[in-house]
């Protein structure tokens, strides 16, 4: 079970330290390092054993003076300079079957490293995101039923990609001719170096920015709970602008346009 950590945030102007807990499957660092083996390295022992395999799988056979004695006895064939009659696509038919019995496992292998590289990189992103809406966003949106994803997650989740060269998750800005993403530059590098705008500093501006008014935590008091929808003179339902526990119960409602905040 991960363990809560402590994380200062800063509300109307002031400090405040909060406890958060990680979600399930959340590593630190310090796990990632000593539990996961990188996929680069990954892939190039993979890349390296399949290269070395081919390469060795005919020399050896050749080399293999029993074998071409024995293939040349029971075909009557004679040892010449060049290769019998048919040794070609017997060789070829050796290569597959070794394939079959020892490449074929090692691609799979490699096929399930990815996967679990990639679900541990959607767990950081998540556990970033998370740790850096803590204390800023409504709390409706930092839980998450059994099985599904926290809701500022989902929101935000999309406008990120990872960053190899850095080590860290970025924030994309369009895609080269290759499809591959271009990252959005930080107005303030972090302490690796990075030159390109992480989660926490996209955070910091996603929250100030109005149109994300609705999703914000307030420290007012609430409420005696979420208020119903009204009903405006063009039919659209309304609530009032000051009630941020409405506008959380009625998200979908006001990201289409259904429902609209009124003084």
């Amino acid at each position: 079970m991960p363990k809560p950590f402590k994380t200062t945030v800063e509300i109307n102007g002031e400090s405040h330290e909060v406890e958060v807990t990680p979600p399930e499957g959340y590593f630190d660092q310090e796990e990632v390092n000593t539990q996961f083996v990188p996929r680069s390295s990954v892939e190039s022992t993979v890349q390296t054993r399949v290269d070395r395999a081919k390469r060795d799988t005919r020399t050896a056979l050749l080399d293999d003076e029993d074998f071409v004695q024995e293939v040349s006895a029971k075909h009557g064939l004679q040892k010449a300079g060049e290769d019998p009659p048919g040794m070609e696509e017997r060789l070829k038919a050796a290569q597959k079957e070794w394939e079959r019995q020892h490449l074929t496992p090692l691609k799979t292998e490699n096929e399930e490293l990815k996967k679990g590289h990639s679900k541990l990189l959607q767990s950081k992103l998540s556990s970033d995101l998370l740790s850096a809406a803590a204390g800023k966003v409504q709390k409706g949106l930092m839980k998450a039923e059994a099985g599904k994803t926290p809701a500022i997650v989902s929101m935000l989740s999309p406008s990120f990609a990872w960053d190899d060269e850095h080590g860290h998750y970025a924030v994309i800005d369009g895609h080269d001719e290759e499809g591959n993403p271009k990252f959005r530059y930080s107005g303030s590098p972090n302490e690796t170096g990075s030159p390109h705008m992480g989660v926490d500093e996209f955070m910091a501006q996603w929250v100030k920015d109005p149109d994300n008014a609705p999703f914000i935590e307030t420290t007012r008091q609430p409420g005696s709970g979420i208020e119903e929808p009204g009903s405006g003179p063009g039919g659209e339902k309304t609530i009032p602008i000051d009630d941020l526990d409405a506008a959380g119960g009625n998200l979908e409602g006001l990201a289409s346009g259904e429902v609209v905040r009124t003084e």
